[in-house]
């Protein structure tokens, strides 16, 4: 007995499957329950999209893609010898995009250029809406509270407040940034002057909000990209080239002495010089987090201690440091680090490999776009254990299903219009 579904399922969720994507992209940044509503849509419309032997042949045809459920498939194994199963299937059920994007999305009928526009542009735009979202609230809060302007830019406070209203971490949401700002940078249509005009406000107001949000690592990657761009990026000559490193410095410069820069840099600065001094009680926090997952990793560098249990070893440390009250449930604050204490070197080298694979991949056919993508990817996970948080996971996994099941061998890809 067939079980073939009718080639008229097959067109329309095919022809329905880019509006899903649409759908998550815009609702990413505001609400994590409509967003997990448009994934499953997402993915029901790529199972159906195409029959059962174009999966097969897609996924052959990337043998990459299977990295991610090997993870997932790490990730059950330390569930396996924790203690904290609670725990562990809270973190099993963050994870489970590595299934659902690489299984059912990546290897659904291939979007076409088009669609592939749409999402960049979509991207862009949905960035900018919610940088502008942001602000507009930070303003009314002020204006209704009677607190002076001048607030706003102190790094105290744009820190911790200037995406509150969306839910999305800083960091989280420099990586957004970073990622529409260079989409914009390298596909947008610059050819005319109104564009050259409009995207380049755009890219400034980018910019602007990538300060403000005050995420270090952030504007790391961003001055490392922009300076690597400026050697490889359409060079012409070498005065060309001085431009754009003068421009680059100038920036720098600019953004250094902003008090949100300033004094997040002096303050982490400040702080690992007192923790290679031995004075713990005025380390910066990512310091300490660091060395108790260095410690908790030492415990059992093999294996790992479990993906349930390793949060109650931190917690132990943070204990012995005297630091619990405030240190209370903090994550080692790197996903390589976090990853090593709770599933061992396997863990770390599969982590790795979902990593390194596609920024390889893209570096090889010259996809300047989601080599940076997967470069902001790689160095986020040295601050942060993005792939532990759903939102971190959802984009990762979005992007790296959408490379390898959409993009991969295409070396062209269209540019963006207005």
């Amino acid at each position: 007995m067939s079980v073939a579904l009718p080639d008229k399922v097959h067109r329309f969720a095919e022809r329905m499957l880019p509006y899903s994507i649409y759908a998550f992209m815009v609702l990413y940044p505001f609400s994590v329950k409509w967003a997990n509503f448009s994934i499953l849509v997402l993915c029901a419309l790529g199972l159906l999209s195409n029959p059962l032997s174009a999966k097969v042949k897609k996924a052959k045809a990337s043998k990459a893609l299977w990295l991610y459920p090997a993870y997932y498939g790490v990730l059950l194994i330390g569930m396996l010898y924790s203690e904290d199963r609670r725990y562990a299937f809270k973190i099993l059920e963050t994870g489970i995009y590595f299934l659902l994007f690489p299984v059912l999305f990546a290897t659904a009928a291939t979007l076409n250029a088009k669609a592939l526009r749409t999402i960049g542009i979509l991207l862009v735009a949905t960035t900018c809406g919610a940088a502008v979202y942001c602000l507009v609230q930070n303003v009314l809060h002020f204006h209704a509270n009677d607190i002076s302007f001048d607030r706003f830019f102190t790094w105290e406070y744009s820190y911790s407040n200037l995406t509150r209203y969306i839910g999305l971490h800083p960091t989280y949401f420099a990586a957004v940034t970073l990622l529409a700002f260079f989409t914009l940078l390298l596909r947008g249509d610059f050819s005319t002057v109104p564009n050259k005009v409009v995207y380049g406000f755009i890219l400034l107001f980018l910019f602007v909000f990538l300060i403000l949000l005050g995420a270090k690592i952030g504007l790391v990657i961003f001055f490392v990209v922009a300076l690597a761009l400026a050697f490889v990026y359409k060079l012409n000559s070498r005065r060309q080239l001085l431009v754009r490193v003068g421009g680059i410095v100038l920036l720098l410069v600019a953004a250094y002495n902003t008090p949100v820069i300033y004094w997040r840099f002096k303050s982490a600065f400040d702080g690992v010089v007192h923790a290679a001094s031995g004075r713990d009680g005025a380390a910066d926090y990512r310091t300490l987090h660091w060395g108790c997952a260095a410690g908790v990793i030492r415990e059992s560098p093999w294996v790992g201690h479990g993906i349930g249990d390793v949060q109650a070893r931190m917690n132990a440390c943070y204990e012995g440091l005297g630091r619990l009250e405030e240190l209370r449930n903090y994550s080692a604050h790197n996903q390589y680090l976090d990853v090593w204490a709770k599933v061992g070197l396997l863990g770390l080298g599969i982590t790795l490999l979902c990593l390194v694979s596609p920024l390889y991949q893209s570096l090889k056919t010259r996809d300047l776009l989601f080599s940076i993508a997967f470069f902001v990817f790689l160095a986020v996970c040295l601050t942060e254990c993005f792939l532990n948080v759903q939102k971190g996971v959802t984009l990762f996994c979005f992007v790296a299903s959408l490379y390898w099941g959409h993009i991969h061998h295409q070396h062209q890809p269209g540019k963006l219009t207005a």
